[in-house]
């Protein structure tokens, strides 16, 4: 392989080129992005600091800054895989009703904090999207190197799991500085 090469690898590797990509997509959707998402973390009884590749907020209604009804917030998490490598999911094999997904239980609505109160099914229809599939576990498989694990998938799940209070205990820290009047609902999502 030659150094022209090698170089470029590594750059992919890294995730670089492809954070880049997904913030350039996140924001044409209206979103304001930010690179890493930094959180700090008790790892064998001592803080160490932590982050997500991508921080992006909304507010809704989707589009209309005037009228800010609440906060959206998504943490993403890239990683790049080199070719001849594919993730598999299992998506949930239950029947309606059996499953231990919940309607609406995907993405929670916080309105604790503020006076704007929520309908409490006001997120069931995500869930009840036709284009949405809950997965139980997911597996990098390898076909260049006959290989199969899930490592990968884990650590990019347990680095979003692990920011979840972080940016929980943020945003509710942000809405009791403000009064209840100027404070909005936020929106958290509960799996990934």
């Amino acid at each position: 392989m030659s150094s022209n090469q090698k170089w470029k690898d590594k750059l992919l590797s890294s995730s670089f080129p492809l954070e880049y990509e997904a913030m350039k997509l996140i924001a044409n959707e209206g979103f304001s992005v930010s690179s890493e998402y930094t959180y700090s973390r008790l790892d064998n009884n001592v803080k160490k600091d932590f982050s997500v590749d991508i921080d992006a907020l909304d507010f809704t209604p989707f589009g209309n800054p005037n009228e800010i009804t609440s906060d959206v917030h998504f943490l993403v998490e890239c990683k790049y895989r080199k070719s001849g490598t594919s993730w598999l999911f299992l998506p949930d094999p239950n029947i309606d009703g059996f499953s231990s997904f919940i309607l609406g239980h995907t993405i929670r609505a916080v309105d604790n904090f503020t006076k704007s109160k929520l309908d409490n099914n006001s997120v069931v229809s995500f869930d009840e999207n036709e284009s949405l599939s809950f997965c139980l576990k997911g597996v990098e498989v390898d076909v260049i190197n006959s290989a199969a694990h899930d490592g990968q998938i884990r650590h990019g799940l347990s680095q979003l799991q692990y920011a979840l209070p972080a940016m929980f205990e943020n945003l509710i820290n942000s809405s009791s500085f403000e009064s209840p009047d100027q404070a909005v609902p936020f929106f958290i999502c509960q799996y990934c």
